[in-house]
């Protein structure tokens, strides 16, 4: 399972937290200030893929700052 931490600066943030917090697969944190940490866990890197895309043209979202990924368990699944 594809596992990616982030942290969203959102200085207008209503509107796109409402949309983050209708996908299952995006677990927001406490914010500080305008910025909000968010983890998104997904079962395949195609829909890590599609679901980043998503989160980076959110409108409202100004910025993006990778923190961490995590993909070990399917190195295992694919062999690799």
């Amino acid at each position: 399972m594809p596992v990616l931490s982030a942290v969203l600066t959102l200085p207008d943030a209503e509107a796109t937290l409402a949309a983050l917090a209708d996908k299952p697969e995006v677990t927001l944190g406490p914010p500080n200030g305008v910025r909000y940490p968010v983890v998104l866990s997904t079962e395949t890197r195609q829909a890590d893929k599609t679901l980043w895309n998503w989160v980076q043209a959110l409108p409202g979202v100004v910025h993006v700052e990778l923190v961490f990924v995590d993909f070990s368990d399917l190195h295992a699944q694919e062999g690799t």
